[in-house]
C-alpha cells in the first residue's frame, strides 16, 4: 500500500507500507529484488507540480529534500543551463527522489544526488516512461540512493558475530606460514619452480598436439556474456554503487586482450612470480620480495624463459601502474585489462574454456570491489582471506549461475564456451572467508565487497 501525503506546495512525501518495504534488515537471508521493485514510480502528479514553472517545481524540490544549506544558493542556474530534453529528464528523475526519500537513511547525501544527477542527465541511458523499470533503476543508483537504502536495511553484526570475526581477521599465522618464513628465499623459488612445472603441464602440456590459436573475437563475446551473468547474479548489490564501473559505460569486453600482447620483459615477469607468491601467502616486505625474485630471474636465464613463454600462455589481468621514471610498482593494479591466452592446447576444448569463464568472472570481480572493502585488507592480518578469499567465494556463485544459465540458455553457452563439455565439478571454497560468509550472511557480505560498507562484516 502506498500512502501520500502534501507538503510544501503540493510536492509528495511518499511513506510506504505492506509488501513494498516489509523488508527484515536482521535477517541474513536478505533478498532485495531489482531496485525498480524498491521504489514508488508514480509520477501522475508531476505535470500539475510543473504547471507554476520548473524552476518553482525544483526550488520546492530542493526544500523538500533539505539539500540548499542556509546561505547558499539554489542548483537551479545549472539545472536551467541543460538542454531542454536534458532538463525534463532530470526533473522527472528529481520527482522520483522526492517520491522516495523517506525511505533513504538521514545521512544520505541529498544534495550530492541532486548534483549527480545534473552531470548525468547529459548521458542519461533511460527513457522515464519505459514501464521495464530502466528508468528507476538509473535514476535511483547514479543518485546513490540504491546503494544507501541497501546499506540502511542491513543491520552490523552482533557483539557475539563481532567477536568471532575478530578472531578470524586476526588468526595468528598458521604452520605454513612459519615454516614458510623459516629459509624463506630457498624454499620460495623451490616453491615456485614447481608451480611454473604444474601450470606449463596445465596450460601447454608436452606432447598433447602443439598448440592451435583461439578467437580472440569470442573470447571478448565471452567477456560480455561473463559481465550480464556477474550483474544477474549480484543484484541489486553490484549495480548499486553510483560511482562503480557498472554506471561508467564500463564494458567489459572493451578490456580483453590476447596474452601474446602482454608484456614478457623482466618487470613483468617479476609482477607474475610476485603474484604467484603472494597468492601462496609467502610472507615478508613486499619490497624485499620483489627484489629476491628479479635476482632470482636475473641469475636463471632459463626460469626466466619460461616466466615468459607462461606469460603468452595463461589467463592474467593487466601489469601494476609503475610510477614515472622508477623501477617500484605502485600498490594499485590495472584490474581493467584481463589477457587471455589464444594460443590454446590441441584438442577438445572442454575444461580450458570453462577454466578461462572462471578466471574472467574472478577478474572482473576485482574489478568491481569497492575501494574501501579493498583500504580495509590492509587493516588485518592476512589481507588475502578478503581481497583474493571474498573474490573467490563470489567466483563460485557467480561461476554456478553460469553453469546454469549455459544449460537453459544455449545462446548463452555458446556465448562463453562454444561447443566446449560439461563444466567440471569444483569444490565450494573453503577457509576464512567461507567462516566470515556464514557469520554475517550473503547480503552483508555482498554489501561490503560491492558497496563499501565494511562494518557489516565487523571491520571499520
Amino acid at each position: 500500500m502506498i500512502e501520500n501525503r502534501r507538503t510544501d506546495g503540493g510536492l509528495a512525501k511518499t511513506k510506504r507500507s505492506g509488501d513494498v518495504n516489509d523488508i527484515n534488515a536482521a535477517d541474513s537471508g536478505l533478498r532485495l529484488g531489482p531496485v525498480s521493485q524498491l521504489v514508488v514510480t508514480g509520477h501522475e502528479d508531476l505535470a500539475a507540480l510543473l504547471s507554476a514553472g520548473e524552476q518553482g517545481f525544483f526550488e520546492k524540490a530542493e526544500a523538500l529534500l533539505g539539500t540548499v544549506p542556509e546561505g547558499f544558493p539554489s542548483m537551479w542556474p545549472d539545472v536551467a543551463a541543460l538542454d531542454d530534453a536534458d532538463r525534463r529528464w532530470f526533473l522527472r528523475a528529481v520527482h522520483l527522489l522526492t517520491l522516495n526519500d523517506e525511505a533513504a537513511p538521514e545521512d544520505f547525501g541529498r544534495q550530492g544526488a541532486l548534483a549527480r544527477l545534473a552531470r548525468w542527465a547529459r548521458v542519461r541511458g533511460s527513457d522515464p516512461d519505459a514501464d521495464d523499470g530502466s528508468f528507476e533503476r538509473e535514476v535511483l543508483t547514479v543518485s546513490g540512493w540504491a546503494g544507501a537504502v541497501l546499506g540502511a536495511r542491513l543491520a552490523a553484526p552482533v557483539q557475539e558475530e563481532q567477536a568471532r570475526l575478530r578472531a578470524v581477521y586476526n588468526s595468528p599465522a598458521d604452520a605454513a606460514l612459519d615454516e614458510k618464513a623459516d629459509g624463506k628465499a630457498d624454499r620460495l623459488r623451490d616453491a615456485l619452480a614447481q608451480t611454473l612445472a604444474e601450470r606449463a603441464a596445465r596450460w601447454a602440456p608436452p606432447g598433447a598436439g602443439g598448440l592451435e590459436s583461439d578467437d580472440l573475437q569470442r573470447l571478448t563475446a565471452m567477456a560480455a556474456q561473463v559481465e550480464a551473468v556477474v550483474v544477474d547474479t549480484f543484484s541489486p548489490y553490484v549495480r548499486a554503487r553510483f560511482d562503480g564501473p557498472l554506471n561508467e559505460e564500463f564494458h567489459y569486453a572493451d578490456h580483453v586482450h590476447s596474452s601474446v600482447e602482454r608484456p614478457d620483459d623482466l618487470d613483468a615477469q617479476v609482477s607474475y612470480l610476485y603474484d604467484e607468491a603472494r597468492a601462496q601467502e609467502w610472507p615478508g616486505d613486499p619490497d624485499e620480495l620483489r627484489q629476491g625474485l628479479r635476482e632470482w630471474l636475473e641469475d636463471d636465464p632459463e626460469a626466466a624463459a619460461e616466466v615468459a613463454r607462461l606469460i603468452k600462455l595463461t589467463p592474467l589481468h593487466g601489469l601494476p601502474d609503475t610510477a614515472e621514471g622508477a623501477g617500484r610498482y605502485r600498490r594499485r593494479v590495472r584490474f581493467d585489462e584481463v589477457y587471455l591466452p589464444t594460443d590454446v592446447p590441441a584438442g577438445p576444448p572442454g575444461e580450458w574454456r570453462w577454466e578461462l569463464v572462471r578466471v574472467v568472472i574472478h577478474e572482473l570481480l576485482h574489478r568491481l570491489a569497492h575501494p574501501a572493502f579493498v583500504d580495509a585488507a590492509r587493516g588485518v592480518t592476512r589481507p588475502l582471506v578478503l581481497t583474493e578469499g571474498f573474490t573467490e567465494l563470489l567466483t563460485a556463485e557467480a561461476l554456478a549461475g553460469a553453469y546454469g544459465l549455459a544449460a537453459a540458455h544455449p545462446a548463452v553457452r555458446q556465448a562463453l564456451v562454444g561447443e566446449a563439455g560439461e563444466p567440471p565439478a569444483r569444490a565450494r571454497p573453503s577457509g576464512p572467508a567461507a567462516e566470515i560468509l556464514e557469520i554475517v550472511g550473503p547480503d552483508k557480505f555482498r554489501a561490503a565487497y560491492f558497496l563499501g560498507d565494511i562494518r557489516l562484516i565487523g571491520l571499520g
